[in-house]
């Protein structure tokens, strides 16, 4: 008897262990009917994280959901980098696209990169009046990057006019931004002293903040820049870069002296690219060299020569006490020609 009532209690212990179980897996899968689950109650963090793995066209569908699901899109964080294209075939409904955006989600933007595309005496005027408006929408934007590539302004900008009005406009963008850190003009082939003007708007806006200058190509090729004393202190006034590109046109003894000074133990990187077009008759010295290397021991130094390639232009440029890292030089002609060397 005594047997009989102890295997009746084990059996009732293991029932009301497995009736545990099966609450507590009950518990841990939901709901049975998945119906039953609100999706428009999901977390905001969770939305965000949603949004940021649609493409735009899907984020606009996705807000148009619910009301919650709306507010999460508003979220600043998905909006903080935007890559514009100015210009193209469809250069107007580009530009309107643009403004558009600048005007919703200006205020949010933090990283802005533009490429100008297809660049024609036709669409100039457009691109003009789109970088006009899409500068005034961002008056109040607080950018750390900004990245404006391919005007181009001495190759098909005919109009004097509409050169004046892209440099206006990037002077006064310039003067109202002051948290700049990383800024790329690169190719837009500029006038000296317009060019000058807008890197002034800069040094007075964000000489401080600023950590990687992009000049490649900012001034057509066949300016001097180094001779323009107004250029070279210009340059000299910025106190935080890292990491520099420009043309050897724009490079002179007396700027890598004062970065010496101003720089130390800041400058990191430094690229100069050279072309036949463009003026490189003049020596950066040893001593130059030197002076800029003790002061920044972290420095290393990419050269690029382009269509020069004999021995006198090419060695006054160099200098053993270049801490060099990278070397390109190209000929100007195509590798697959073939060449027959006549001693």
């Amino acid at each position: 008897m005594g047997k009989k009532r102890a295997g009746e209690r084990t059996e009732l212990n293991c029932e009301h262990s497995a009736s545990k179980k099966r609450r507590v897996v009950s518990k841990l899968k939901g709901p049975s009917n998945p119906r039953s689950i609100s999706w428009t109650k999901l977390p905001y963090l969770v939305l965000v994280e949603i949004y940021r793995n649609l493409s735009e066209i899907d984020k606009v569908a996705m807000a148009q959901v619910c009301p919650e699901w709306w507010n999460a899109f508003k979220s600043p964080v998905l909006w903080r980098t935007k890559h514009f294209i100015f210009g193209g075939p469809d250069a107007k409904n580009a530009g309107k696209r643009a403004v558009q955006y600048a005007e919703m989600l200006g205020s949010y933007l933090q990283e802005v990169s533009i490429s100008c595309r297809h660049v024609t005496s036709n669409t100039c005027n457009v691109i003009t009046e789109t970088l006009e408006a899409f500068a005034k929408c961002l008056s109040n934007a607080r950018l750390r990057h900004f990245q404006i590539e391919d005007l181009e302004l001495d190759r098909f900008w005919k109009y004097a006019h509409l050169r004046f009005n892209i440099e206006n406009c990037l002077v006064t963008f310039f003067q109202g931004q002051h948290n700049l850190e990383v800024v790329t003009l690169a190719s837009a082939q500029i006038a000296l002293l317009s060019g000058t003007e807008i890197l002034e708007a800069l040094l007075k806006s964000s000489g401080h903040s600023i950590r990687i200058l992009e000049l490649m190509d900012f001034f057509h090729g066949r300016l001097a820049a180094y001779q323009l004393s107004r250029f070279v202190l210009t340059m000299s006034g910025f106190s935080n870069l890292e990491k520099v590109t420009l043309n050897y046109c724009c490079v002179c003894n007396e700027l890598l002296q004062h970065w010496a000074k101003s720089l130390q133990g800041k400058l990191r990187h430094l690229t100069i690219k050279a072309g036949a077009d463009e003026p490189h008759s003049h020596t950066l010295t040893n001593e130059t060299w030197q002076r800029l290397v003790a002061a920044c021991p972290k420095l290393t130094v990419e050269v690029a020569l382009f269509g020069i390639a004999h021995a006198n232009a090419v060695i006054p440029m160099l200098s053993p006490y270049i801490p060099l890292v990278g070397f390109t030089m190209w000929s100007g002609y195509d590798d697959d020609i073939e060449w027959q060397v006549c001693l």
